[in-house]
């Protein structure tokens, strides 16, 4: 009694189709073997999953280059190698978007040996800090206080202060009464959805008042 030989012209590195499974030898004690009827080895498509990776940006910025990973290439498969056509990626925020999460959507791609599975990212656009300021005032003694004039330094698209939601206010702590010195002007408040703030304050100088004094000859 022999052995009987099976054999393919598949290997592990065989792209996807089909291949002949080949018998023949053979030899028994009691039989004699007048046919062999040969077989097909099916190679399908393996799994790849196709994800497209999370990134971050600030409010009024580009998108960022948009980038993906893969996972389930066989043989050490190179990415030229997977696919045939490569993975489109896209998402609807720009420039202009609000602050807020967005998908990143991926698909397109194709393959010979692979079936391409998605997995979407998420874009997450973060506030934009825009720094608020006041200048340095000088006034005498006994007078009232200026208003304070607020700067803004950052805003992007054509945007200025009349977006914010609550705009900052500037204040000091002295008042006509207060005493000849130099007294800080705070900032404080202010809320907006796309902008976060930096304050830089200013200071209020009381100088002294100019009096005149007379005498009766």
């Amino acid at each position: 009694v022999s052995a009987i030989d099976i054999t393919t012209d598949a290997t592990k590195l065989s792209n996807v189709g089909e291949y002949d499974i080949t018998i023949s030898g053979g030899e028994a004690k009691n039989y004699e073997i007048i046919n062999y009827t040969n077989g097909k080895l099916t190679v399908t498509k393996a799994p790849l999953t196709v994800t497209a990776k999370n990134f971050t940006k600030i409010f009024g910025s580009i998108n960022p280059e948009f980038k993906y990973s893969y996972n389930g290439a066989k043989n050490n498969d190179s990415e030229g190698a997977i696919f045939e056509t490569l993975p489109t990626i896209s998402c609807v925020a720009d420039e202009t978007s609000n602050v807020g999460v967005y998908e990143i959507e991926i698909g397109d791609a194709s393959s010979n040996n692979y079936e391409i599975s998605y997995k979407s990212g998420i874009l997450s656009v973060n506030k934009r800090e825009i720094t608020v300021s006041t200048k340095n005032y000088t006034r005498i003694y006994g007078a009232e206080n200026p208003n304070f004039e607020i700067l803004y330094n950052g805003f992007v698209n054509n945007e200025d202060e009349s977006v914010l939601l609550i705009k900052p206010k500037a204040k000091t702590n002295a008042d006509k009464d207060s005493d000849v010195g130099t007294y800080d002007i705070t900032i404080e408040g202010g809320d907006d959805d796309n902008y976060s703030f930096a304050y830089s304050c200013g200071a209020l100088t009381i100088e002294k008042a100019n009096q005149t004094i007379t005498w009766e000859q």
